[in-house]
């Protein structure tokens, strides 16, 4: 096959000469992304072809930094504790099961903080709830280092766990939008790990030469502390909204607004929590982290109790251990993005498996701190690697929220496991962490694969029935319909060009306002026409559907008794409502086509109904049109159109014109097809074997030549069925002439198709 002769148009990573992408985009997203969705995405971030990354801004350094240096906070605040286990004991005369209060006072935070991580978010912002944990953070070191009585002591784990919870999600949630972003996870997840050795390191240190005053570790935890909530505020100030909350005449916040946040949150858990990926990553991280923080919590324990080492020596295990996991993260994260995740993840369990039962068969000091190293070295990717994992399996919109659910599972694991260690501990001994290692490595594998399995990503079940939908908010629609272009740019489908992204006072006179006025809209509908992405060349944006370009689109001076005579909408052309019936004022229909799904906007009840053969419901004929459809949140019924997307059930394929050898020409034009039509069997492996859906090693420009050829093949094997075809009605009707000439047809197709393609 001779790829050369197929002129393929690709998408490009040339900006829009009219908008050219801003500086603070060129490598990921502001904090506020989430809840500002007007700002124009670089296009550069859109292209996987160009092996050159763009520069980071110094801003986004600066972000990247306070990002990390979160991470490393938590783990100077989690690595610690193992070697002042044996010192918290002594001090509080406490048995060893009495550990576990602190564990579990570690859990309650972070369920607390994945219940108000919505609330926190919509009254905060982004960079609120990051400097909020910082605060916490710094607050519980504060408590803890004059010693304080155990209750007390107990309550501080709570704190730096709320804390912790409140940075982890909405730093995660920020990085995952980063150029290469697996690696830019991989820097911060190694940055805990830094932090988890020098923790223990300062810790055994002061306790070692000071066992009465251990909790003077605390204030070295202190200053950490106090640096991470400076440098938080530093980078995250302009995402934080505790300025510019809407308030009534008398300065307090409106009831209203109040009851609104509440369900805006309470909403967002809804939904969630009622995605099924959110639960399966939700169990390989209660494994994962019930593992690691059970050996790094009961490590220095088990050395002084079973393998009879000296405190003051082997609290220093702690730091090698955590030390593993950190070069882990570091080295690990390229080679397991690059061979893929599921391979290498079992490979690790395995090699843990293998190291754990070692550690548990040879009596030795050095062999257990050995194996327990190796082991942390090989579960460093892990947690890098499950986000990655997230990131494709969830949306963006709901990546936050879903970590929130994510953690706070994880830090069930991280408390039950070691906490059941303690208690068991109690009375058999502490040898029986060896026994609960092998049994949460052994879990902790079945869960990778259970996760890393899902090739094809969910199908979202349609709404059968009216429900509950958050309020109209313009910019989640703008945000929503420009991640469903760009995601078409990514796909190969289209140029970043074509998407024209409007200026940051919207589209002004450009938009119509007074005719729409005319046609009875209302004013939210001219806003947001005002503020939506237009398409310079109107490609259909879904199977059968093209785009209403609102921008230019003008009326003559008649659309007033026009108007006057017939208020329905679908006079006009391209039609601008799916039914003839005067739809109410705050309605407006953004997509056409003869056989298409047109998204009819309700700007009123923050609905879309998507009206199509597929999506009829026939209420009764005495409803208004638009209600023999269901109507879907609007960024939910988006969010499952990005997800078709990621698994290949929906297919963009650009216009290709071929050179036939013999000279003429075949044209294929711009279509979106489903998964199952003939035209694309072949071309859903091709985007897999080319990287999809990874945008990092998607290549875009070889995948739709060859996916263009296999659909120019299909196409052109079509001669052979109706040549066949013929044949068979010949025949039925006995007209041997017509037969010998189709199957003529037939052979003559079949020697085109191989002169041309084989």
């Amino acid at each position: 096959m001779a790829l050369q002769t197929v002129d393929v148009p690709t998408a490009t990573t040339a900006p829009s000469p009219t908008h050219p992408p801003p500086s603070h985009l060129e490598d990921g997203y502001p904090m506020a992304t989430l809840t500002k969705p007007n700002t124009p995405n670089n296009p550069n971030n859109l292209s996987n072809s160009d092996p050159e990354e763009s520069p980071l801004t110094p801003f986004l350094k600066v972000k990247l930094a306070s990002a990390a240096f979160a991470f490393f906070t938590a783990g100077v605040n989690d690595g610690s504790l193992g070697p002042l286990v044996p010192y918290i004991l002594r001090t509080y005369d406490i048995a060893t099961g009495s550990i576990a209060i602190l564990f579990a006072s570690a859990f309650a935070g972070w369920a607390v903080a994945a219940l108000v991580s919505g609330l926190s978010r919509a009254k905060f912002g982004s960079g609120g709830v990051l400097m909020l944990g910082a605060f916490m953070q710094l607050l519980s070191h504060v408590l803890r280092v004059w010693t304080p009585p155990f209750s007390l002591f107990a309550v501080t784990f709570f704190l730096a766990a709320l804390g912790a919870a409140f940075q982890d999600a909405q730093a995660n949630a920020f990085v995952a939008t980063v150029k290469s972003a697996h690696r830019w996870l991989g820097i911060i997840h190694a940055s805990y790990g830094a932090g988890c050795v020098v923790g223990p390191l300062v810790a055994a240190a002061i306790a070692s030469t000071r066992p009465e005053q251990w909790a003077l570790f605390y204030g070295f935890a202190i200053g950490v502390a106090g640096l991470n909530m400076g440098l938080v505020t530093l980078a995250f100030w302009e995402d934080a909204t505790f300025w510019k909350e809407v308030v009534d005449g008398s300065g307090e916040e409106s009831e209203e607004e109040a009851q609104g946040s509440f369900r805006k949150a309470w909403m967002e858990m809804r939904e969630t929590a009622a995605q099924k990926e959110v639960w399966l990553l939700s169990v390989f991280y209660f494994f994962y982290l019930g593992l690691a923080i059970t050996l790094g919590g009961w490590l220095v324990e088990y050395l002084v109790t079973e393998r009879h080492g000296e405190l003051s020596k082997v609290g220093y295990f702690s730091t090698v251990l955590y030390a593993g996991m950190t070069l882990g993260r570091l080295i690990l994260v390229e080679p397991t993005h690059r061979f893929g995740e599921r391979r290498m993840l079992l490979i690790y369990s395995a090699l843990c498996l293998g190291l754990q039962i070692i550690s548990w068969r040879v009596n030795s000091i050095a062999g257990t701190a050995t194996c327990a190293t190796l082991m942390s070295f090989f579960l460093g990717p892990f947690f890098a690697a499950g986000m990655t994992m997230g990131k494709m399996l969830i949306p963006p919109s709901k990546l936050a929220p879903s970590l929130g659910i994510i953690f706070v599972v994880a830090q069930a694991g991280g408390a039950v496991f070691p906490a059941v260690t303690g208690v068991i501990a109690a009375k058999a001994g502490v040898g029986v962490l060896q026994p609960m290692m092998v049994g949460l490595v052994v879990a902790m594998a079945i869960s990778v694969e259970n996760n890393t399995r899902r090739a094809d990503l969910p199908q979202v079940l349609l709404p059968t029935k009216m429900e509950e939908i958050p309020a109209y908010d313009r910019d989640v629609l703008v945000r929503c319909l420009t991640l469903h272009y760009e995601t078409l740019v990514r796909m190969g489908y289209m140029e970043d060009s074509n998407i024209q992204r409007p200026p940051g006072g919207g589209w002004g006179d450009q938009i119509d306002a007074k005719s729409l006025r005319i046609m009875g809209r209302n004013e939210t509908v001219i806003d947001l026409l005002q503020h939506l992405p237009y398409l310079q060349n109107d490609y259909p944006i879904m199977p059968d559907t093209k785009p209403i370009k609102y921008l230019g689109m003008t009326w003559d001076d008649t659309l007033a008794e026009k108007m006057a005579v017939n208020k329905s909408l679908s006079q006009f052309y391209p039609l601008l409502m799916p039914f003839d019936a005067e739809p109410e004022p705050g309605m407006i229909c953004l997509t056409h086509g003869d056989a298409s799904t047109d998204w009819l906007i309700d700007t009123k009840k923050g609905y879309v109904y998507p009206c199509g053969v597929h999506w009829k419901v026939h209420r009764t004929q005495e409803d208004p049109p638009w209600l023999w459809y269901n109507p879907v949140a609007i960024e939910k019924y988006f969010d499952e159109i990005h997800r078709k997307f990621l698994s290949i059930d929906l297919i963009p394929l650009p216009c290709v014109t071929h050179k036939r050898k013999r000279g003429d020409q075949d044209r294929l034009e711009h279509e979106i097809f489903e998964d199952g039509e003939e035209q694309i069997r072949p071309v859903k492996r091709i985007f897999q074997d080319h990287g999809w859906p990874n945008f990092e090693t998607f290549s875009k420009e070889k995948c739709i030549k060859a996916a263009n050829i296999a659909r120019l093949q299909v196409v052109e094997k079509w001669t052979f069925r109706w040549a066949k075809e013929d044949i068979i009605r010949a025949e039925a009707c006995g007209d041997m002439i017509e037969k010998e000439e189709a199957e003529l047809r037939l052979k003559k197709a079949r020697i085109e198709y191989a002169r041309e393609w084989e």
